[in-house]
């Protein structure tokens, strides 16, 4: 329950970051901030998180776009998803827990595109963009539990 709702939390300052009423930080340091949180409350602290957060800030900032007036391709939306994954490299390194990062990594960089591509249409009282960008740093908090061993 704890991690659904932190998942939540993650989905929101995602969506946030990518708001023009608010700053990216919201999303480049939040989400990374509340990853180290669910890792904690999970029982699974480790000091490469510190690392594997950095890596997920630089994963937050990075859409793999060629300029910033264009639109992100499938592809791009791959390596995005790729990237929030890989971000975990230095805590599967150090825990060995490298069959559940594999897994969540594969998870996040078919998933981001998939979700990118067909939630892009009004959900209820919010738009596309609200959806998209909620949904992907619910994701990536959310899959934090596949890291379990």
């Amino acid at each position: 329950m704890t991690l659904f709702l932190l998942a939540i939390i993650g989905g929101i300052l995602n969506r946030m970051g990518g708001s023009d009423k608010y700053n990216t930080k919201w999303r480049d340091i939040g989400v990374p901030v509340v990853m180290l949180v669910a890792m904690t409350f999970m029982g699974l602290w480790r000091a490469s998180l510190l690392l594997s957060a950095l890596f997920l800030f630089g994963s937050l900032t990075t859409y793999w776009d060629k300029d910033k007036n264009s639109n992100v391709t499938i592809k791009g939306w791959f390596l995005t998803g790729l990237g929030y994954g890989l971000a975990m490299t230095p805590y599967a390194i150090q825990t060995g827990a490298i069959i559940p990062f594999l897994m969540r990594t594969a998870f996040l960089a078919l998933f981001i595109p998939f979700w990118m591509i067909h939630v892009n249409e009004p959900v209820w009282k919010w738009d596309g963009a609200v959806v998209q960008e909620f949904g992907r740093g619910f994701a990536i908090i959310l899959t934090l539990g596949l890291l379990c061993r």
